[in-house]
Parts: C-alpha cells; sequence; structure tokens
C-alpha cells in the first residue's frame, strides 16, 4: 500500500508539470521569427558604413552603348541632349531634330525661370546613369 501511495503521488507530480509546462510550450510555439533578407537588412543596416558603395569602371560594351544613344527631351518645339559634357539645346523641324543647327546652351546669361527650367531639364537628362548598370542603387 505504501508503495501505491507513492506511485500516485508520482504520477500526480508528473501530471501537474505537464500541465504547466505544455502552456509555456504553446506560448513559445507561436513566437514566429523573421529571416527574410529584407529583415535581416533592417537589422544591420544601421551598423553598415555608409560610403560603402564601390565606383565601378564601365564596361566595354556599356561605353558602346553610351557611344550609340542619347537621351534627349524634348520641350515647346526644342530639343535638348547632353554629349561630351556639353549642353545642346536644337529646334524641331517636321519633327525631327535639327542636328545642323544645334547650338550649346548658355546657362550664364539666364534669368532665374530660365535656369530652373533648364536644371530640370538637366536633371532629367542625367537621371540614371551613375552607376546605371550594376549597381542597384
Amino acid at each position: 500500500m505504501e508503495y501505491f501511495v507513492g506511485a500516485l503521488a508520482t504520477l500526480v507530480a508528473v501530471f501537474v508539470t505537464r500541465m504547466f509546462t505544455t502552456k509555456e510550450l504553446d506560448v513559445a510555439q507561436k513566437i514566429q521569427v523573421s529571416y527574410s533578407q529584407s529583415n535581416v537588412y533592417e537589422i544591420i543596416r544601421p551598423f553598415i558604413p555608409k560610403n560603402l558603395s564601390r565606383k565601378i569602371e564601365p564596361t566595354q560594351s556599356s561605353k558602346h552603348y553610351d557611344n550609340l544613344f542619347t537621351k534627349i527631351f524634348f520641350q515647346n518645339n526644342k530639343a535638348y541632349w547632353i554629349k561630351d559634357n556639353t549642353f545642346f539645346v536644337a529646334d524641331m523641324l517636321d519633327g525631327m531634330v535639327d542636328r545642323e543647327n544645334a547650338q550649346p546652351v548658355d546657362i550664364m546669361g539666364m534669368d532665374k525661370v530660365q535656369l530652373n527650367e533648364m536644371i530640370f531639364i538637366i536633371e532629367i537628362l542625367t537621371e540614371g546613369s551613375s552607376d546605371d548598370y550594376r549597381n542597384p542603387k
């Protein structure tokens, strides 16, 4: 009989312990930890140096692409483009750019309104030009 009381006390102790530990296990199983690339990046972003980006030299194919194509912006029957670090403007004749009469733009003699318009055009023409081939920034 004394063994029966000891066995019964052990079973009650195991049952009570099991009840309390299963509640803790249920809470632990509900916690979801996200291990996505964006989540990990957000965690380590404060520790990444700001000037970590490298300047990537243009490849032969990127230089060839830049020589073949030129971005042109059209506004008020005029065409604007940048070639060899010079800002050009030309009139439109029958829907075509008159490249023979193209002239470099004289920004120094412009008033504030014209200057803001030229800055806007230059920003559009140079948009996406730095590190556009490989760097995701």
